[in-house]
């Protein structure tokens, strides 16, 4: 057990990616959490860490609480942390014996409900149609239209287009085929043969990339956020849509992939589909991508009798 903390944590991770298949980014952030909670105790060795117990970790969570940490934070870092002494404790019947079982039995913080902003389908259709730009429409219509993440949309290639179909690499390194609709590939290609040709030459390009920017480059996420902020709230303050992007400071890509997984859900696309559309593992965090307007929840009551009903009630 003379292992330092860091060496726990890049066998930690190799476990995690080889043998669970989870992401790369998000195990660097279960090792960043986990390194802050080590930084607290000041835990140097595996030893340290076989060590902690359940108060060690209950003394954590109150010290980021007196540090201004929310309950969603607080929550997550618990349960990353415990993912870590899981690890630990598979590794041999001895160390098990030593791992304070209390710490898996930590009531994580509770998340106070608020409401989710999101994109119903009227929004969403009326949102892209409004973009002028022909790269940032184009890049909404392929996200509604196909529900793919930022990291999947801008591995789509022109020859992609052409066929109607792509493979993309999604998290946990897993591939998926991807289809475009009809509307899909004529944005698409109007983007394409305008915009997206002026740069080819301008630049010189040789890459059959979809998405390139002004200089040719790729376009990194940061910048497309930027883009649909600006377009949400020119939508939200003109005439014709005012008021109804209200929320246009928290607009993200992720919410165009939102509003595509909702407007198959409440048009009758099974739930089992829609997750495999979205490259989930089970239908539970598809649950958290599908919202149900205020207006589809009123009319669903008003609706929710039969004739039969109807006839014996009058």
């Amino acid at each position: 057990m003379k292992d330092n903390v860091d060496k726990v944590l890049n066998d930690f991770v190799e476990y995690k990616l080889k043998i669970e298949g989870r992401g790369e980014k998000s195990m660097l952030q279960y090792v960043d959490r986990f390194k802050e909670f080590a930084d607290y105790k000041g835990l140097k060795t595996k030893e340290d860490i076989i060590n902690v117990t359940a108060k060690d970790i209950e003394d954590f969570l109150k010290y980021l609480t007196d540090k201004g940490n929310g309950a969603n934070s607080r929550k997550v870092k618990l349960a990353q942390i415990k993912e870590v002494f899981k690890y630990i404790r598979k590794e041999n019947k001895e160390i098990r014996k030593l791992i304070d079982e209390e710490i898996f039995e930590i009531v994580p913080p509770k998340v106070p409900k608020r409401k989710v902003k999101f994109l119903d389908e009227e929004d969403a259709i009326d949102f892209i149609s409004f973009i002028g730009n022909l790269r940032t429409k184009a890049m909404c219509q392929i996200m509604y239209n196909t529900c793919v993440r930022f990291c999947e949309l801008i591995q789509i290639t022109t020859d992609d287009i052409e066929r109607g179909y792509a493979y993309v690499i999604g998290k946990g390194n897993k591939e998926r085929r991807i289809d475009f609709s009809p509307l899909t590939i004529e944005i698409a290609k109007k983007y394409i043969n305008n915009y997206r040709k002026g740069v080819v030459e301008r630049n010189n390009l040789n890459t059959n990339l979809l998405f390139v920017t002004r200089n040719g480059l790729p376009v990194k996420s940061t910048h497309f956020d930027e883009c649909l902020k600006s377009n949400a709230k020119r939508f939200n303050e003109s005439p014709l849509y005012s008021g109804r992007l209200d929320w246009w400071q928290h607009f993200s890509a992720h919410k165009i992939r939102h509003a595509g997984a909702t407007a198959m859900a409440n048009n009758g696309t099974p739930l089992n589909v829609v997750r495999d559309i979205l490259g989930h593992d089970n239908v539970t965090t598809t649950n958290t991508y599908v919202h149900t307007s205020d207006k589809v929840i009123r009319e669903t009551m008003i609706n929710n009798d039969s004739k039969l009903v109807r006839e014996n009630m009058l």
